[in-house]
């Protein structure tokens, strides 16, 4: 599986946000950005929701994470699909591929809340 991200200090408070989940002093919040987390029914990430990120929540099998490959410019949005010796990265969105977890490829953190406005 991917290793954590150690940020360090030098990140700055922008914004603070009001959140109903407890989480680990380097949590932070990212808006989502597209429809890979959308489906038909059930649980769902739309375009626009704010997540609350938690680097220090220990990701398993269905965990919700946000991943950086060393090639790609912006992080992405995946359900965490562990089987057998095999770990996956899963768009809720069907119209998305599965996709194998590369050795480039590191856990920033683990969704703990989505915020969306109505």
């Amino acid at each position: 599986m991917g290793e954590w991200l150690n940020y360090g200090s030098e990140l700055s408070i922008r914004e603070r946000i009001r959140h109903a989940t407890t989480v680990g002093k380097r949590a932070f919040a990212l808006r989502m950005q597209g429809d890979s987390m959308v489906r038909p029914s059930g649980c769902c990430i739309p375009d626009n929701a704010l997540m609350i990120v938690d680097p220090d929540t220990h990701a398993v099998n269905g965990s919700i994470v946000v991943v950086l490959s060393d090639n790609q410019v912006s992080v992405a949005v995946k359900e965490l699909v562990l089987d057998c010796e095999i770990t996956y990265l899963r768009a809720f969105n069907t119209d998305y591929r599965l996709q194998v977890l590369q050795s480039n490829t590191v856990i920033v953190g683990v969704i703990k809340q989505v915020i969306q406005n109505m």
